[in-house]
């Protein structure tokens, strides 16, 4: 006897999606195994996981991994110095929501941080100031810290 799966259509008025055959797996997954996938992405990406549902909403705060690089588009298209300062100040202060939002830096493995202009910083350059403002402990598990500022990785 053959079996063939239907799959019903959701209409919403002008288009009509298929309805998923198979419930969302990834989503049933433990944290520990959540933060881990979720590691492998831009932290910028791994955050915009959280609008997926109230399961996924804190599973970027623990992940292994922070990945934080200004984007190109804060350096393009404009050459007014207010508008620039203001990205960058927009972009530091995203990168310490994400800092006090994370719980727990201590568990990071990785840590990279980029900040696309030279020159700007000053003191902050120091990798020691990016440890210190992490506020990581002697317990602290981070194998890798790439700190850069101008140009690529």
């Amino acid at each position: 006897m053959e079996t063939t799966e239907t799959t019903e259509i959701a209409s919403t008025g002008q288009r009509q999606f298929p309805k998923p055959a198979m419930d969302d797996r990834i989503s049933s997954l433990p944290d520990e195994i959540l933060s881990y996938i979720l590691s492998f992405l831009q932290t910028e990406y791994a955050v915009r996981t959280s609008v997926l549902s109230r399961r996924w909403k804190d599973a970027w705060t623990r992940v292994y991994s922070l990945d934080l690089a200004q984007p190109y588009s804060s350096l393009k298209n404009t050459d007014n110095h207010d508008e620039i300062r203001e990205r960058d100040f927009q972009f530091f202060r995203n990168v310490g929501r994400v800092l006090s939002q994370h719980k727990n830096l201590n568990s990071l493995r990785r840590f990279r941080f980029q900040f696309r202009r030279e020159g700007f910083l000053g003191s902050k350059a120091s990798p020691n100031f990016w440890l210190r403002m992490m506020g990581l402990s002697d317990e602290s598990y981070l194998e890798e810290m790439h700190v850069k500022f101008g140009g690529d990785w």
